[in-house]
């Protein structure tokens, strides 16, 4: 992990715990091993981890565990290309980071 990384995630993290007035459901788009998802948990929020990958899905699984917010977390694997069981408005709260690029291309004109 880089310096730039860790600044990055610092700053995000803090944005997001200012941020919960009237927040409580989280869709974590590219969820990965649930950073983010289980800090949301952990204060509260009920939250999709959604990912493509199985195994960062059961990694951040473990965590969650760890961290006592299993219950608070639905783990979802699929592709942010394909968002079809999820309607319209159905999360206060909608994050990707930096996943629709990286991971959608060259479809990630469809990530909306």
């Amino acid at each position: 992990m880089f310096i730039d990384d860790i600044i990055q995630k610092s700053h995000i993290e803090k944005e997001l715990l200012s941020s919960l007035d009237g927040i409580e459901t989280v869709f974590d788009g590219g969820a990965g091993c649930g950073r983010f998802s289980i800090l949301l948990a952990r204060h509260g929020c009920k939250v999709t981890h959604f990912d493509i990958s199985q195994p960062m899905i059961d990694k951040a699984k473990e965590l969650a565990h760890k961290e006592g917010v299993l219950d608070k977390i639905t783990f979802v694997k699929g592709a942010l290309e394909d968002l079809q069981e999820f309607g319209d408005k159905s999360h206060d709260l909608v994050m990707s980071f930096d996943v629709p690029i990286s991971y959608t291309y060259p479809n990630q004109e469809q990530v909306r």
